[in-house]
């Protein structure tokens, strides 16, 4: 399980730099072929992200299946993290949406850059010339809802007095780190002269 986490972390990483230079690419394009270059380095990072919650929701599917194997208070920031998943996926197909808008600049082959119109129905997607009541609704406010509901779920479940009913006991890895963080500093004889 530890491997398929990083594995999807790696997932993310690569997502991000692809769509990050693309989208640096294709803003910084002096030719045709430069902007379509970026704009399908976009396309890949975005289907990647997509891929990625993907496996999100499956890992998360298979969490609730064995949800009676978790700690009591665990159950609880699983539900939490199911209250914030539809947001995160309507802001993941805004992402995926927003990458396939049309172009709304062209550049000749002399390098001049004109906007473009388009009539596709995407093009109220495109994050910089499309309609700000769409990026509003499906990007700025699911993102912000998103995040708000994991730090709230987070910060006011007390997972340190979680039982570990596998073992019986109170979990000590939260008493151990307590006592490593608050154990007071001995001067060794190294400091003394």
């Amino acid at each position: 399980m530890t491997r398929g986490l990083r594995l999807m972390g790696l997932l993310g990483i690569v997502a991000l730099a692809l769509t990050i230079a693309g989208g640096v690419k294709a803003g910084t394009a002096t030719t045709e072929a430069n902007m379509n270059s970026g704009t399908n380095l976009r396309h890949i990072g975005v289907i990647l992200f997509a891929v990625l919650f993907g496996l999100v929701f499956l890992m998360h599917l298979f969490c609730w299946s064995n949800r009676e194997r978790l700690m009591r208070y665990r159950r609880t920031l699983l539900a939490g993290i199911s209250g914030a998943l539809p947001f995160l996926a309507v802001r993941v197909a805004y992402t995926v949406l927003s990458a396939f808008a049309p172009a709304t600049r062209s550049i000749s082959p002399s390098g001049q850059s004109t906007l473009v119109t388009s009539s596709s129905p995407l093009v109220k997607f495109n994050s910089t010339q499309g309609s700000w009541v769409v990026y509003l609704c499906m990007s700025v406010l699911p993102e912000f809802l998103t995040v708000l509901v994991y730090l709230v779920v987070g910060t006011r479940i007390p997972l340190q007095q979680d039982t570990d009913y596998a073992r019986g006991l109170q979990t000590d890895a939260w008493e151990d780190e307590e006592t490593a963080r608050l154990k007071p500093m001995s001067l060794g004889s190294e400091y003394t002269h």
